[in-house]
Formats: structure tokens, C-alpha cells, sequence
């Protein structure tokens, strides 16, 4: 058995709510997972010793405390900060933190704030615009290759909810390589990667037509490969290797342009 909360009167919606353990080091909370429309559940999964005392203050009035079977833990999302860092930021569907343009991405992580309502964005809470490249945070490929990682699947089927969703729009896939190495190599190296990304999205049943990519190597920094003081900036040439996407034209300029 386990102990449930839902909000009471508002069918299929989880609360969201923070249980503090009585007794526990500081900061010890436990953020009750959806339970699928019949409330989130607090199961002995994780862990506690029988008798363990529950603080339930933080629960707002008007919720429904039951039994219930368990629930599977909440799906983590990457965060965009790097690829090891793992964060929940709702549960059941309802948003534990500010989110002002209610675009589902916190305040505090968010680097493209006042997105239009309803838009579909990227973990960084930035969609397409005409005004800057969008930058595909959690993108990776195998070492010095091209091939796509799995992991890379999941921000790649939201780049295609994205393109469905603004379907006027053509856009460019860039590839970019920090300056270590051969030029000639790392521009390759870069359309490959453009290329796949490409390849993906097509498949995935965006219109080949909407779409391009490109390899512009080193040419395009967003940091210094290399500190003032001449040495080697790694976490620089990190952020040089990356994959964006901008909008070249919507498809009424391009159906003129084909005339």
C-alpha cells in the first residue's frame, strides 16, 4: 500500500507536493511522482524504514490523502547544462517552479524568455526565430565522427514537433567544430554532422524541402578556443562543437523564389 495525494475535484490532474522527511538531513525532500490521473503516490520504494514520520504540511488545503498501489518515479528530462546532469521539474503534468511565459521550462533555466504561449521549445526554452540561431543543446555524436547517439533522439523528435508546429518555415542545419585540428578535416567533419542531423529529421517525416545543412568548421565561435593567456580553454572549444538550426525564409518566400 501506499500513501496518495490528488487535487480533490480536478479529475486526471496530479498535485504537485513535497513531502519533508521528519528526522532527516537538511534538504531531504521527497517529490511525489504522477500517479496517472488517480494521484501521485509515495510508495516504500524509496526506501523508508518502517515508521518513518512524514511531514504532509507542505500538501495545500483541499487535497485527498488514500491508499493506493505504486506509481513508477517521475521521467527525468536533461537539463541542458551538460549531458550528466539530470533534473525533474514537474510532476503529473504540473510545474514545480516559476515559468512566466508558461512555455514549461523554469525560470532559471530558461534562455529564451517571453517565447509566444503554446510554443513548442527545447529544453533551453528557445524555439525557431529569424533573429538568432537555435542551438541544439544535447546533440551528440560519436567521438571525431558523425554518427548520431541515442541520446541525441529525444531533442531531435522535439526539433521535429518544433518544425511541425512553425511549418512556414525553411530552415538551415549548421554543424560547427572547435579549432583544434585540420581545417579541412573539422569542415568536413561538420557537414557529416550537419548532414545527420538532416537525415534524421527527414526521416522522422519533416519535408526534405524545408530543410538544408551546412559545415562551417571552426568559422563560427561562440567562445574562445583558447584562454587570454594562450592556453587551452576546453570547456570553450566544448561549446564550440555543437549543432544549431536558423531560418533561412518562410516557404511563401521560397514558392515565389521558384518561380
Amino acid at each position: 500500500m501506499a500513501l496518495y495525494c490528488s487535487a480533490a475535484g480536478t479529475l486526471g490532474q496530479d498535485l504537485s507536493a513535497v513531502l519533508q522527511v521528519v528526522g532527516s538531513s537538511p534538504g531531504a525532500v521527497i517529490a511525489l511522482p504522477p500517479g496517472g490521473g488517480d494521484g501521485a503516490l509515495l510508495t516504500d520504494a524509496f526506501g523508508f524504514p518502517a515508521g518513518t514520520v512524514l511531514d504532509i504540511s507542505a500538501i495545500p488545503a483541499g487535497a485527498l490523502l488514500g491508499l493506493g498501489e505504486p506509481a513508477p518515479a517521475p521521467s527525468l528530462r536533461r537539463d541542458n547544462i551538460d549531458r550528466d546532469r539530470e533534473t525533474a521539474n514537474s510532476f503529473g503534468g504540473v510545474q514545480l517552479c516559476d515559468d512566466d511565459d508558461g512555455d514549461g521550462v523554469c525560470n532559471q533555466e530558461d534562455y529564451c524568455a517571453g517565447t509566444p504561449a503554446q510554443s513548442i521549445v527545447l529544453p533551453s526554452g528557445c524555439h525557431l526565430s529569424r533573429h538568432a540561431p537555435l542551438e541544439l543543446v544535447g546533440v551528440f555524436f560519436d567521438f571525431n565522427g558523425a554518427n548520431l547517439r541515442p541520446e541525441s533522439y529525444e531533442i531531435l523528435d522535439r526539433v521535429v514537433a518544433l518544425l511541425l508546429q512553425q511549418s512556414d518555415v525553411v530552415a538551415e542545419i549548421g554543424g560547427h567544430t572547435d579549432a583544434r585540428g585540420d581545417s579541412q578535416q573539422n569542415l568536413q567533419l561538420s557537414r557529416d554532422r550537419a548532414k545527420a542531423v538532416y537525415d534524421y529529421l527527414v526521416k522522422r517525416g519533416i519535408a526534405a524541402y524545408r530543410l538544408t545543412y551546412k559545415g562551417y568548421g571552426s568559422s563560427q565561435p561562440v567562445a574562445p578556443n583558447r584562454l587570454a593567456d594562450g592556453s587551452d580553454n576546453a570547456d570553450g572549444r566544448a561549446r564550440n562543437r555543437r549543432v544549431d538550426m536558423r531560418v533561412l525564409s518562410d516557404l511563401e518566400d521560397l514558392q515565389k523564389s521558384q518561380r
